[in-house]
């Protein structure tokens, strides 16, 4: 996840630049400032998620005004889609052999880990979780297969 500082002010400025090239807002200091606090406050995951969610909602909500509270929108459906599709994965014997402390971190990496490549092909430009599931599962099966998807 991107921690948004006053580093990413170029960034800001290039993803509102994104926004105003549909509907000519004009750009302040004080409005890439906002942006970035909100980004931070919300944990937006990274500037090509922002972009992503941008180019999204100007797909599908054409002359509606943009505000950064919609990218926050879209990240915490994005989020709630993949819990919604997660499913636990196969526990290897020695995790299960191990302590509690370690399946539990199993556990937790296996979610996080779901939850970035779920991220990554939406950014990649995968709509809907049926989609997304696919691309995921296709990609575990070219890993599996050394490269070669069946």
């Amino acid at each position: 996840m991107t921690v948004w500082t006053e580093d990413d002010w170029d960034t800001m400025v290039d993803l509102l630049e994104l926004v105003a090239a549909t509907d000519r807002r004009t750009i302040s200091e004080l409005d890439v400032r906002t942006w970035l606090a909100i980004a931070q406050d919300a944990g937006w995951p990274s500037a090509d998620f922002a972009r992503r969610a941008i180019i999204r909602f100007r797909n599908e909500r054409p002359g509606v005004w943009l505000e950064p509270g919609h990218i926050t929108q879209a990240y915490r459906e994005l989020r709630q889609e993949a819990r919604d599709c997660y499913q636990e994965p196969d526990v290897p014997n020695e995790v299960l052999r191990g302590s509690h402390a370690e399946y539990q971190a199993f556990m937790r990496q296996a979610a996080t880990d779901h939850h970035a490549r779920y991220l990554a092909a939406w950014i990649e430009g995968h709509q809907g979780r049926e989609r997304i599931t696919a691309a995921l599962r296709s990609a575990d099966l070219r890993a599996i297969s050394g490269g070669a998807a069946s």
